[in-house]
């Protein structure tokens, strides 16, 4: 197992140190330590981390917003850890995509498992919401140049083969895709009506 690049936010130093003792001999790198939900914001984007331990009563802005912001990022899989169980916070936490949640004590038999669970269910997901969004674009590209075959199918009176061999051909002759041809189209049929 190669190790992982941790950030933990965590404002008690008890606890900042016994997570990163863990992880350390565990193998994984701790890239960041941060003891406020401002300080965590601003070191994400530069370090880049594969998880991040977050402390549920981080200081800083609310919580939950704070959560929904990491979500919104998609950076990393963020694992709470908390001094107490809380079932309003474990629903929320939930809700806002986080990969697990720990109460501590924290030992390396359940921190290790959780974090390794995290990372890859997050990239798992990750990858297929990038192929999600792919499929979207080929569906959106796929109707305009439906849509454009249509109207000239309507304003050439051609038909349909014709109306697709004239936009693969004059996707080919100008060395640009078909969707582009096929936006091009629409644009100069539609300003003729």
């Amino acid at each position: 197992m190669d190790g992982f690049r941790i950030i933990i936010a965590e404002h008690n130093t008890d606890n900042l140190h016994l997570l990163t003792d863990l992880l350390m001999q565990e193998g994984h790198s701790v890239v960041a330590k941060v003891s406020d939900s401002a300080s965590l914001l601003h070191n994400i984007n530069t370090v880049q981390p594969d998880a991040i331990i977050l402390n549920s009563t981080l200081p800083g802005e609310n919580f939950l917003e704070l959560l929904y912001k990491l979500q919104h990022l998609r950076i990393a899989p963020v694992i709470i850890v908390s001094e107490e169980l809380d079932l309003n916070l474990l629903e929320d936490s939930i809700k806002s995509r986080c990969f697990g949640y720990l109460v501590y004590p924290i030992y390396s038999e359940n921190l290790i498992p959780v974090l390794e669970y995290a990372v890859n269910y997050f990239k798992i997901i990750s990858q297929l919401e990038e192929e999600n969004k792919e499929l979207k674009e080929r569906e959106a590209q796929r109707k305009t140049i439906e849509r454009a075959k249509n109207l000239l199918i309507e304003k050439k009176e051609i038909s349909e083969r014709e109306a697709y061999n004239l936009l693969r051909k004059l996707s080919m002759d100008k060395c640009v895709s078909m969707h582009k041809i096929a936006s091009t189209v629409i644009k100069t049929l539609e300003n003729k009506l």
